[in-house]
């Protein structure tokens, strides 16, 4: 068998550079691996990486590393602008909060329920219960068995 030569083509942003011998896979099968550079003229950094034949051809490996941490970092960035991660404070529409606690205080809702449909877990849902002075207001479930 021989084997396919990938000098000097390009896979997403590496171009292939040279062969670099090889390394087994779990099987004990031998895997050529090649010398890639992350080439600026295709959005990437500039390093070298190695890849094996299969992950180049088949696509998994596109980049050195940079275009993984780059699309982290712009994925980041929108979560943080929707109020999903960082820190910030996830706030739910005003009139959904009002109306899951209404539900909750009148027993129509677990406290399970109600924090599912705020996105909150049950620990958060109490926790602004308390915030807004609702916690003991809840009405008795009449032997539902709800929390």
């Amino acid at each position: 068998m021989t084997a396919l030569d990938l000098t000097g083509r390009c896979f997403g942003r590496l171009r292939v550079i040279r062969r670099e011998g090889s390394k087994h896979s779990f099987s004990g099968r031998p895997l050529p691996l090649w010398r890639c550079l992350c080439d600026p003229a295709l959005g990437g950094c500039g390093a070298e990486h190695l890849a094996t034949s299969g992950n180049l051809l088949k696509g998994s490996t596109r980049s050195c590393g940079c275009l993984r941490r780059e699309l982290m970092r712009v994925n980041a960035a929108e979560r943080l602008a929707d109020g999903r991660i960082g820190g910030k404070r996830i706030e739910p529409d005003p009139a959904l909060f009002d109306e899951t606690l209404r539900r909750y205080c009148a027993g129509e809702l677990s406290s399970r329920e109600a924090a599912a449909a705020l996105g909150f877990s049950r620990e958060t849902f109490f926790r602004r219960l308390r915030e807004v002075g609702q916690h003991q207001e809840r009405r008795p479930s009449h032997g539902k068995g709800r929390l």
